[in-house]
């Protein structure tokens, strides 16, 4: 009777997927959480890019605040339109920072610092994006 036991091989394929699924799903939230973050990273990056260019070139669309935006500063109101195409609907203009009379070496240049924090996989993550451009 044990050697009938010993070679039945019912249930086998159930029994190494019970232990292998956990491994394996943490691995694909994992993954799918690192993707949403270096997308996050992406996005904000080019924002900062694109108001930092708009900025310094004095762009007619970063000249007039928009409705509904919270800032004074035209190009901080660029930025959260910006975002908002990319995606990123809660960036606010206290996470923005533009200072267009940043100098290097004797030159010019509009900075644009954003700051970005969201929650995920129940941990929060802080995002910041640099960008210049002369002026």
């Amino acid at each position: 009777m044990k050697a009938r036991f010993r070679s039945n091989q019912a249930g086998t394929a159930a029994l190494e997927f019970a232990i292998i699924s956990p491994a394996m799903i943490v691995l694909v939230f994992g993954a799918i959480t690192a993707g949403v973050a270096f997308w996050t990273k992406n996005a904000l990056q080019d924002t900062a890019q694109e108001t930092a260019r708009c900025a310094a070139i004095a762009s007619s669309n970063c000249a007039t605040a928009g409705s509904g935006c919270d800032s004074a500063n035209p190009a901080i109101c660029y930025a959260e339109q910006i975002a908002q195409q990319r995606g990123i609907s809660q960036l606010s203009a206290s996470n923005v920072s533009v200072n267009s009379n940043a100098s290097y070496a004797g030159a010019s240049f509009t900075v644009v610092t954003i700051n970005y924090t969201v929650a995920m996989a129940g941990y929060s993550y802080t995002f910041s994006a640099n960008a210049s451009f002369p002026n």
